[in-house]
């Protein structure tokens, strides 16, 4: 008898450190993944925010780090080379100070990155995560160059001829025409809201992706210029 209740206090303090370990892991990221106070305007800037954040560094907290007070778009587009699946796992842009435009799509672990080049030129640059160490800033242009043709992936299809704009440790940096989403797949911040909530009672991972988002302070509708195309 004595023995099974040994056993007991054995397996219950076991379990309940399990449970206590993993809220306190939960509590320690949401607060290391809280909105962090920066300036983002180029890819430059976003990756040197990246390396002041604690290594390995996941998608959604890294978007959940970013600064509050940023515009938000939306789009249930598939033409795209991060294409959204439907309207709840969209690819969600978030701009900042109107030249730095970041994609998600829920879910997935993959950062798009545009910087405003000038009013029909955007660079284009891509970070796959998780992070495990510091990115140095040829890393984002990497996966996007290609040294045989000299130009974007994608670029000759969706972007139109691409621009060697300038090149950090041998990697070219390129910027091509900046294309919107088409209006009509367009999905309103007010609708984002509501899929998140009628979506969202039990975790999962595009709803992580969700609530790094939504965890902001002054996110605002964001609408792209006119007078860029779309497809």
């Amino acid at each position: 008898m004595i023995y099974k209740k040994f056993l007991c206090v054995i397996l219950f303090t076991t379990l309940s450190c399990g449970v206590e370990s993993e809220q306190v892991s939960e509590q320690v990221e949401t607060s290391l993944c809280a909105p962090q106070e920066a300036e983002l305007s180029t890819v430059s800037d976003l990756v040197f925010f990246l390396n002041s954040l604690d290594k390995p560094l996941s998608l959604n907290c890294a978007v959940g780090s970013l600064p509050n007070n940023f515009g938000l778009s939306a789009t249930e587009s598939k033409i795209s080379v991060q294409p959204a699946h439907d309207r709840f796992q969209s690819r969600i842009f978030l701009v900042f100070d109107e030249s730095l435009y970041l994609s998600i799509v829920p879910g997935e672990n993959l950062l798009e990155i545009g910087e405003v080049y000038s009013e029909t030129l955007t660079i284009k640059a891509e970070i796959n995560f998780p992070l495990e160490d510091e990115a140095t800033v040829a890393m984002p242009f990497r996966n996007v160059s290609d040294e045989l043709i000299g130009r974007k992936k994608c670029g000759a299809v969706c972007h139109d001829e691409s621009v060697e704009v300038d090149s950090f440790g041998g990697v070219s940096v390129y910027a091509s025409t900046t294309i919107r989403p088409n209006p009509s797949e367009l999905i309103s911040l007010d609708e984002m809201k509501s899929l998140f909530d009628q979506n969202c009672l039990e975790s999962s991972s595009p709803c992580d992706s969700y609530e790094a988002v939504f965890k902001h302070d002054d996110i605002h509708s964001f609408d792209f210029p006119e007078h860029l195309p779309f497809f």
